[in-house]
């Protein structure tokens, strides 16, 4: 009796695979992948967004503005305009709005600046009392809302007169002014992070790195400022913008901290 002879097709198949078995061809093709390189990992210095500084700019008579001060400047003079057409809205007097305002500038601003420097008193080399009014050599966002709080807190208690719409008003007009502040932080980078290779990262001379001016930055502008502007359709109950505007601002800010992927 004559032995089957195999197919033309399966004898291409014994020569292609020199009469291996499946199995022993699947296995060399999970050995194959095994010892297959993986992609090397972003070396750090690879971050998305190259880096960039303005500081000052340039005037007539080799005079200059410094950025920071005159973004701060632009962000109060917004807020204000901002805070008089709201109230006008609400129905507030442009009285009581201005004294309200001076009572969240003057200490809030103050108390922004005894808190940034009171971690170089006594340990900076060029550390003297001079420094504490030029207000522009350093501010804190924590003091300066503590200071704005405390400022508005006395003034109500003073008067005692009903304060949350208004308070509601100046929450709002902060949210227009923080823009021109983090974009200040984001040109100057007062607010560096640490090293990362997160997508947006600041490609810093030392290698890429969170900034978190920048991130405030980008979280004003795409989450506060649409936030004010949903609320602001229709009547809602006092306290709620202020309850909106505050709560997720520190998280976040913290969260974007932590992020990291050191070097």
């Amino acid at each position: 009796m004559r032995a089957a002879q195999p197919a033309r097709g399966d004898e291409e198949c014994v020569a292609r695979h020199g009469g291996r078995s499946l199995f022993d061809r699947l296995r060399a093709v999970v050995d194959g992948l095994h010892s297959r390189p993986f992609p090397a990992k972003r070396p750090c210095g690879d971050g998305m967004i190259p880096y960039f500084e303005l500081r000052t700019l340039p005037i007539a008579g080799g005079l200059s503005l410094a950025v920071f001060g005159t973004l701060v400047a632009l962000g109060v003079f917004a807020g204000v305009l901002f805070a008089e057409s709201r109230a006008r809205t609400v129905g507030i007097p442009a009285r009581n709005l201005h004294v309200a305002i001076a009572w969240v500038l003057v200490p809030g601003f103050a108390l922004a600046h005894v808190v940034a420097l009171l971690p170089h008193v006594h340990h900076a080399p060029d550390w003297s009392t001079s420094i504490l009014p030029q207000f522009w050599n350093g501010m804190s966002s924590f003091g300066g809302f503590l200071g704005a709080f405390l400022g508005l807190a006395f003034h109500y208690r003073r008067t005692r007169a009903s304060w949350l719409v208004l308070a509601e008003v100046l929450v709002q007009a902060l949210v227009v002014g923080w823009v021109f502040g983090r974009l200040g932080c984001t040109l100057v980078h007062d607010h560096v992070g640490r090293p990362s290779t997160f997508w947006l990262a600041i490609r810093f001379p030392g290698g890429p790195r969170h900034d978190l001016g920048f991130y405030e930055l980008l979280y004003t502008m795409l989450v506060l400022l649409p936030a004010v502007v949903v609320l602001n359709r229709r009547v809602r109950q006092p306290g709620t913008t202020i309850c909106w505007i505050t709560q997720p601002r520190e998280p976040l800010r913290s969260i974007a901290h932590e992020r990291s992927s050191p070097c």
